[in-house]
């Protein structure tokens, strides 16, 4: 009995995380790979939970292994204004693995309990035909890229200009936007994977959302599959 209340607890918190989402690393996918010196791209969207891409903004990105060791510094980017980046992974930066992530850390958005930057991640996935070593990192990979003061500037300016505008719906086929002036936007919510850390590493104010094609709110699917489970295990 105890077991299987603790299963239901344990699966019960983990449907809550879902719902904590904000940027959805859409690609990679877990367990998907890339190839050292092959372009290897990395896609995102608005799930619509605050923070929205136009909070978080400008972003510093890496590629990461472990407890967030930098392999290869990537290119900055503005999250709010462009949905991919695409790179390619320096053969020497580490060993063939399945541990690499991507993550993303704001320029423009502190986490509200005053722990540092906002911060989020990709899932894990693999990088092949590598040749380097973690103990070993290429100091060119890892220094730091300064962010153009045009990257805030643009964004101050989009922001200023659409206030409201987020990107709202995706389909696991392609990758679409829309525009709202609504302070509860609506989405086609894709699945969630959990981050390297095992947690959605946002912690700012959650907003409900609810699903364009389908009029029922991810927090209603929550309670349904808690009930649903808890009728199962005590049954």
């Amino acid at each position: 009995m105890y077991s299987k209340l603790a299963l239901v607890s344990l699966l019960a918190f983990s449907v809550i995380d879902i719902v904590h989402a904000t940027l959805y690393v859409i690609n990679p996918q877990p367990h998907s790979a890339c190839q050292a010196s092959k372009s290897c791209t990395v896609q995102w969207l608005d799930d619509g939970l605050a923070p929205l891409l136009s909070d978080i903004g400008v972003c510093s990105v890496g590629l990461y292994t472990g407890r967030e060791k930098l392999v290869q510094t990537l290119s900055p980017v503005d999250v709010s204004a462009t949905q991919s980046l695409t790179f390619e992974p320096d053969g020497k930066a580490g060993p063939d693995s399945d541990t690499y992530y991507i993550a993303f850390t704001s320029a423009t958005l502190n986490n509200t309990n005053g722990t540092g930057p906002y911060q989020e991640f990709s899932p894990a996935f693999s990088l092949t035909h590598m040749s380097g070593t973690f103990a070993s990192p290429v100091a060119s990979d890892t220094s730091t890229k300064s962010i153009p003061s045009s990257l805030f500037l643009q964004h101050q300016q989009r922001a200023s200009t659409h206030p409201n505008t987020t990107t709202v719906k995706y389909s696991a086929s392609s990758t679409q936007t829309s525009s709202s002036s609504s302070n509860t936007p609506s989405l086609t919510t894709p699945l969630v994977f959990p981050t390297p850390s095992g947690t959605i590493s946002s912690d700012s104010n959650k907003n409900s959302a609810s699903r364009l094609h389908t009029p029922i709110p991810v927090s209603l699917i929550s309670v349904s599959a808690i009930l649903l489970l808890s009728a199962a295990a005590l049954g």
